[in-house]
């Protein structure tokens, strides 16, 4: 057992975004155009659900219901 090399490199420490940075990269997108809204749309469901960005871009209009309960699915 001890002659098991160790192991060469060191994980890297995964950061997370606080609270304010997630906040300032909302709010940093434009409204003026339906690109930005539709951004700080997409920011806000991965900020707030933890989507994955492949999860996220796979996303329809029909998996998304704004009727009474409004949910993603």
């Amino acid at each position: 057992m001890l002659a098991i090399p160790p192991k060469r490199f060191d994980r890297r420490t995964i950061d997370f975004l606080t609270a304010d940075e997630s906040q300032a990269l909302i709010n940093a997108t434009p409204l003026e155009r339906w690109e930005g809204r539709r951004d700080r749309a997409m920011l806000t469901l991965a900020l707030h659900t933890g989507l994955r960005v492949s999860e996220l871009t796979a996303l329809d209009c029909r998996d998304v219901h704004l009727q009474t309960g409004p949910h993603v699915r």
